[in-house]
């Protein structure tokens, strides 16, 4: 039923729908459609400025190593420089290296479950340095585990990134914390 309801869409939206399989190589499947171009527009709507984000430096800290991959490799895409932690004391400890240099960080991103503990964890132990006031801070996390408004707000932390989330979202969450213009640019 599935794909005969596939193939009835892919034919009305002017296309076709397949599968390739060979035995001991998996299989392939693909569908094409007939659209047009898109207007300007459309394209203006769903451009984002991410030029503004050059030279900006952000801290992201999470348990998730592939999280924190695919977030150090977007950043660093947009021209930010993006250091990543998994860990309370690694965080800190980064955290107080880049403002003992004079680079601190411009904005900081904590992942509601660490290595070591948890991202409210690390956000009170921020609370309590002097940097970390000035510093603006997200909590990323999933729905369920989103903490009472109250607590954020003890805790200096100005937004909750719901995960997963859209590039779209993080630039965004980007231009507000770092108080950036979003008129839109190319990508």
């Amino acid at each position: 039923i599935f794909v005969s309801d596939q193939q009835r869409l892919a034919e009305l939206l002017g296309g076709n729908i397949g599968v390739e399989s060979a035995p001991g190589r998996g299989a392939i499947f693909w569908f094409s459609i007939r659209c047009g171009l898109a207007d300007n527009e459309f394209i203006q709507q769903q451009t984002f400025n991410t030029t503004a984000f050059s030279g900006k430096q952000i801290l992201v800290v999470d348990g998730s190593l592939e999280l924190t991959h695919i977030m150090h490799r977007q950043m660093n895409h947009w021209g930010i420089a993006c250091d990543v932690e998994d860990n309370i004391d690694g965080a800190l400890a980064n955290f107080e290296q880049r403002n003992h240099i004079g680079q601190p960080y411009d904005l900081v991103i904590i992942g509601s479950q660490l290595a070591d503990g948890t991202g409210i964890e690390l956000a009170q132990k921020m609370a309590l340095t002097e940097q970390a006031i000035a510093c603006p801070r997200v909590l990323m996390g999933n729905l369920g585990a989103m903490p009472e408004p109250s607590l954020l707000e003890a805790l200096s932390i100005n937004r909750y990134l719901r995960v997963p989330f859209s590039a779209r979202m993080l630039t965004e969450v980007l231009h507000a914390e770092l108080k950036l213009t979003q008129k839109a640019t190319s990508i």
